[in-house]
């Protein structure tokens, strides 16, 4: 069983969806679909661990050197999706958890495990 937990760490499903997302934007031949696709499959990169947000940074700067509204969308894309993801980490995991930082914009929610009874471990 040991030899085996290789594979069962994040970094290959990370190391997918970054390279699903330079591959996306890559072939998008100027779609908006595949650069919207490209953000969620960079944000889940980055969901599997923060390093990987290389991914969406180099997306990024390809898309906004190449084609400015489609850098654009891309970036307020990401950023949306970024934005999302940490308002949900917050809420689902640092909470009276104590096991991740408090985000300073997200306390004034003051979010409870009671008031989603579907978080609690």
């Amino acid at each position: 069983m040991t030899q085996n937990t290789a594979y069962l760490r994040c970094d290959t499903l990370g190391v997918l969806f970054s390279a699903c997302a330079v591959v996306m934007v890559g072939k998008s031949r100027d779609h908006r679909l595949p650069i919207v696709l490209a953000a969620i499959l960079g944000m889940l990169a980055f969901a599997t661990k923060q390093h990987f947000v290389a991914s969406t940074a180099s997306c990024a700067l390809y898309l906004f050197l190449k084609n400015r509204k489609l850098g654009m969308l891309f970036i307020g894309a990401s950023v949306f999706l970024y934005g999302a993801f940490a308002i949900f980490a917050q809420a689902a995991w640092a909470v009276g958890t104590g096991s991740a930082p408090m985000l300073p914009f997200l306390s004034i929610l003051e979010v409870s495990h009671t008031q989603f009874p579907i978080l609690k471990r």
